[in-house]
């Protein structure tokens, strides 16, 4: 898998950032993600849930757009800075955030395009 690191005021992030779109392709079939409309009862709203972006900052969940959902609990999530990063959130009582991999946009929409290609010839 090609990836970098993340960072976070200039010290390496618990966050792996993927630079390839075949890596990413790969990710996004194995943990079957879908738009968010196909639950209408998911929500990021955790109060002060916080995770750490590629981008090298931290966001908290519920300020964070999101359109991609995956089981249990799962959230690929779009800062303001151009970089989608998938979160797991655990935990019943407590929740945490796990950050399971981050991406700049731009090859977020390539692997995306690439996933449609398959489909397409998938359905042909």
């Amino acid at each position: 898998m090609t990836t970098e690191l993340g960072y976070n005021n200039g010290v390496i992030a618990d966050v792996e950032v993927i630079t390839d779109v075949d890596d990413l392709v790969e990710q996004y079939i194995k943990d079957m993600w879908s738009h968010k409309s196909g639950n209408p009862y998911s929500s990021s709203d955790y109060k002060g849930l916080t995770f750490s972006c590629g981008c090298g900052e931290e966001h908290i969940l519920r300020d964070t757009d999101y359109n991609l959902i995956a089981l249990p609990v799962k959230f690929i999530f779009e800062c303001r800075n151009g970089f989608m990063t998938a979160i797991r959130v655990k935990g019943i009582l407590f929740q945490r955030s796990i950050e399971m991999w981050s991406c700049k946009s731009d090859i977020f929409f390539q692997a995306q395009e690439k996933m449609k290609e398959i489909l397409d010839m998938i359905n042909e």
